[in-house]
């Protein structure tokens, strides 16, 4: 169990804490499953430089997160690692997914 905390509070209630771990935890397998479909397709180099713009401009960014690498507040996700995915897309829809590129 995250962090030796119960998924419920002792009223009943969802812990919100422990929840929002497992929805990052879902989302990531979410991601790297359609990831993994496309055969591992990865962004253009253009297509992530937009990605990144838009991040670091986004109030749910987080530029101290993995490592200084930077990381998504609201779905979990290191920026370095989704924004290179293109079947990944932004949890807020700032951004979607792109046409694959065939690696040659």
């Amino acid at each position: 169990m995250p962090s030796g905390k119960p998924l419920y509070n002792l009223d009943g209630s969802e812990n919100p804490e422990v929840a929002n771990i497992f929805k990052k935890i879902r989302s990531l397998n979410d991601d790297v499953g359609k990831w993994a479909r496309s055969n591992f397709n990865t962004t253009s180099k253009d297509e992530l430089d937009d990605r990144l713009k838009i991040c670091h401009q986004c109030e749910f960014w987080n530029p101290k997160g993995f490592g200084g690498t930077g990381s998504c507040q609201k779905c979990g996700c290191s920026t370095q690692a989704k924004l290179r995915m293109s079947t990944s897309k932004c949890p807020i829809d700032k951004w979607g997914q792109v046409n694959v590129r065939q690696e040659d």
